[in-house]
């Protein structure tokens, strides 16, 4: 079964499998997307958000980290990441649906993309 895949993120809109989205959006292993859902803070992920990305299959979690970069991963939950022998990618949110379209087998890959700046 073919994973559905992005097809744009720009400045505030983000399609995933030909479905708009508005927010900041997470795609989980299983290929089923929802919205990034409540943070403490809006440019960084901490590591309890961390942990609610994180599947039991994730093997590489991608991060758009907005048009301009302004989404960080904690240094915290980069930790938590290498703890559990999970791969890391951070980039800008186009190149990083890119990166995540690219990916052969989508059912270890963990994506959130940030809509915005």
């Amino acid at each position: 079964m073919k994973m559905p895949e992005f097809q744009e993120a720009s400045f505030g809109k983000i399609v995933f499998n030909n479905k708009e989205w508005n927010e900041d959006l997470e795609i989980r292993t299983n290929g089923k997307a929802k919205e990034r859902g409540y943070r403490p803070e809006n440019h960084l992920i901490e590591t309890k958000e961390t942990n609610r990305h994180i599947d039991d299959n994730t093997e590489l979690l991608i991060v758009g980290t907005g048009q301009y970069g302004k989404l960080e991963v904690s240094e915290d939950s980069k930790k938590l990441l290498e703890g559990k022998e999970i791969n890391l990618l951070t980039a800008k949110s186009p190149k990083a649906i890119q990166l995540y379209n690219d990916q052969e087998d989508k059912s270890v890959v963990t994506a959130v993309i940030h809509s915005t700046c």
